[in-house]
């Protein structure tokens, strides 16, 4: 029978992030940041551009490398950087960077060696840091994934002969004794007489550790039916953290049965998938601050916090295959800080940065003696 589940946290290492920085390279930053000004920093590190990151995932690897052409016409398209052995030695794509603090671009080069084999357009094409795509990735597995719980048991008091036997394993040295209140097995060591509950499986108790289950059923079509928090709360007569509970157990029981349903869809074939992917801004509702004013000022909170939406969805039979909303909610000011620190991302290029994908992606740090950044800029 299936266990009960969990949603995943970042503890659980489903999927590993290979550091694409090693140990000598961080010694050189280490040495090289209060040394050299801002600029000849990002320069000098700037060999992430084109590197790949691996990713390790279900036993298997997986390389990382978003930058390149993306345009199906032109003649580099989806082909890595490459330097050509011609003189000059040219390369595939060069790096167009305005200043330190802004997305650069890459530009495709004309083709010293076949130029009359296909046609280069000069793209310009945005880069993007390869280890904050791999960061991004691992998000978005760990908040669609669950696992079961899987709780530590002492079946037997301290000085029992049967210390090593489990139920599970032995099931002669133990008699049932009933069930708890909450539908758990109960389980008598025949040695030691102690008795341990086990925690039920998903078909004898579909509402362990949950109370006011009689609003599920009307929750659920709420929601679904986009009613506000406070109207639900209202109709429910529940409080807000009852409510985000609810939310929670509901969104963990929607990945369960996609584990147990649709995920057996990968044995499938189509004959033709129109596949058609949208990027849509989301409001999220937010308070403002008291004492702000009514004008607009760079330190004042937005009314309507936006984040963005990206969906893909089956054009015939408008199957969402996923629905992702770009809004990290685990990642903290204090892991930005420490990566800062060890890395010195508020030297680098985006592209060189882990978290290159956030709105604030290093955490300020007091100025070196070479530094050129101004304080607008240190942000």
């Amino acid at each position: 029978m299936a266990k009960l589940k969990r949603l995943t946290n970042k503890n659980d290492g489903i999927i590993e992030v290979m550091v694409p920085v090693s140990e000598e390279e961080r010694l050189k930053r280490e040495m090289d940041y209060p040394s050299i000004p801002d600029n000849r920093f990002a320069t000098k590190f700037r060999n992430a551009l084109f590197e790949p990151v691996v990713v390790k995932y279900k036993d298997r690897e997986y390389k990382i490398q978003m930058n390149s052409c993306i345009n199906p016409y032109c003649k580099n398209y989806g082909l890595p950087q490459k330097q050509y052995d011609v003189k000059g030695k040219p390369k595939r794509y060069k790096s167009v960077q305005a200043k330190l603090g802004t997305q650069s671009r890459l530009v495709c080069n004309p083709d010293p060696v076949k130029p009359a084999f296909g046609a280069v357009l000069g793209c310009g094409t945005n880069s993007m840091s390869n280890w904050s795509i791999a960061e991004e990735i691992k998000r978005l597995a760990m908040v669609n994934s669950v696992l079961p719980i899987e709780p530590e048991y002492q079946f037997h008091k301290e000085g029992c002969d049967n210390q090593d036997l489990t139920p599970f394993t032995q099931k002669e040295a133990f008699r049932r004794c009933g069930k708890s209140s909450s539908n758990c097995q109960k389980y008598q060591c025949k040695c030691c007489k102690k008795i341990t509950n086990v925690l039920p499986s998903t078909k004898e108790s579909t509402t362990y550790h949950q109370q006011r289950n009689d609003v599920l059923p009307l929750f659920a079509e709420l929601i679904t039916n986009r009613t506000p928090v406070n109207r639900v709360i209202e109709i429910l007569d529940i409080g807000a953290q009852t409510y985000y509970h609810k939310l929670e157990w509901l969104y963990r029981r929607c990945l369960e049965f996609q584990e147990r349903h649709e995920t057996k869809l990968k044995d499938k074939e189509f004959n033709e998938l129109w596949i058609n992917t949208d990027k849509m801004i989301y409001y999220l509702n937010n308070v403002r601050k008291k004492n702000a004013g009514s004008k607009y000022l760079i330190e004042q909170e937005e009314k309507q916090f936006p984040t963005q939406v990206v969906i893909s969805s089956d054009l015939l039979t408008r199957y969402v295959f996923r629905s992702d909303i770009a809004y990290d909610w685990d990642i903290t000011l204090e892991e930005i800080s420490e990566q800062t620190k060890m890395y010195k991302d508020d030297h680098l290029h985006t592209f060189a940065q882990r978290y290159g994908h956030l709105r604030y992606s290093y955490a300020p740090q007091p100025p070196t003696e070479f530094d050129t950044q101004l304080k607008p800029n240190m942000r």
